[in-house]
């Protein structure tokens, strides 16, 4: 079920000719890695001048002086994240190079493709606006982009931790599908747990498989939980599920599941959601649990923040 009518806001072009003043924000160990050397000759090739290179994890407060025009993100969903943080207010874009497992956030936006392909269709690309969301709850407020959730996807982010993360990429198939193995495996173990949900002020309580609050189409091992989600939408799309559609969820994880296939789960568009009684919830990849000893339920509320952040998308929306 979908509520709350959205008009994209794609914005126009660049059309700016001559080349760009690029910052670069780059992680050497997303997905299988690509040297920095490789990624600045690429965006030189295009015909930009690369101002600075950051490393993430290096201090990114600079990212956007001596009059950049856009900050590149060569990474995956983790270092768009943190770029995130160095642009929000600023007015420069990012524009996504592509390189981590998953690449949730490029995906929804429709970018896809090899360094040199994307940073010569900069100067011309549009310029997409991102809605930011909020999460305020036991560890106090923080900021998200692809999404916050109870049930499964937390449940799978810790057996995954427990796995470890080189184990999975050795699992045969690829890392993604090995953590799709592994979201099948915990969903076939797990019990719908009560919830308290409530959406734009509508109760929605019930026994949940899965409650998510995305701002993007897919969570986790590319998930396509909200096929229809528009990333320039003031809204986040609720998505639940509960045992009448746990069989839609394993068809989705299934191996032979196309990579493109979305399951058919409730969902609706809101703005805020609260959401009450979780053992363990996500904030985009990170877990936190519920406090320890506390004899009240755990309670986390969810809006959209005033600051939206603008992306450079080559050839258009994408699909």
């Amino acid at each position: 079920m979908l509520q709350l009518g959205c008009q994209s806001a794609w914005l126009a072009p660049c059309k700016r000719r001559g080349g760009m003043r690029v910052a670069l924000i780059h992680n050497e160990d997303a997905g299988g890695g690509l040297a920095g050397a490789k990624i600045r000759e690429a965006i030189e090739k295009a015909g930009h001048e690369l101002v600075r290179s950051i490393e993430n994890g290096r201090s990114l407060e600079n990212a956007t002086d001596d009059g950049v025009d856009v900050v590149a993100v060569a990474g995956g969903d983790g270092t768009v994240r943190d770029a995130v943080g160095a642009v929000v207010g600023r007015g420069v874009p990012l524009a996504i190079l592509p390189l981590g497992t998953a690449n949730n956030i490029a995906r929804s936006l429709g970018v896809e493709g090899k360094p040199r392909h994307l940073a010569r269709g900069w100067e011309t690309a549009r310029r997409v606006p991102l809605a930011l969301g909020s999460a305020r709850g036991p560890w106090g407020q923080r900021r998200f982009i692809e999404g916050v959730g109870a049930g499964l996807v937390p449940e799978s982010i810790a057996a995954a931790k427990e796995h470890g993360k080189k184990r999975l990429a050795r699992g045969g198939g690829g890392a993604i599908r090995s953590a799709r193995r592994l979201y099948r495996r915990r969903l076939a173990g797990l019990a719908p747990a009560p919830l308290g949900v409530s959406a734009d002020g509508e109760a929605l309580d019930g026994e949940y498989l899965l409650v998510e609050v995305l701002n993007i189409r897919s969570v986790g091992p590319n998930l396509r939980l909200a096929p229809d989600s528009d990333p320039s939408c003031e809204a986040f799309e609720l998505v639940t599920a509960g045992e009448r559609e746990r069989e839609a969820l394993l068809a989705l994880l299934d191996e032979k599941a196309a990579p493109e296939a979305a399951a058919d789960l409730p969902r609706r568009r809101v703005r805020s959601v609260e959401l009450a009684g979780w053992t363990a919830i996500h904030i985009d990849d990170e877990l936190n649990s519920s406090p320890a000893g506390s004899s009240a339920p755990a309670v986390a509320s969810i809006v959209l923040e005033p600051e939206r952040v603008e992306f450079l998308v080559p050839g258009g929306r994408g699909s």
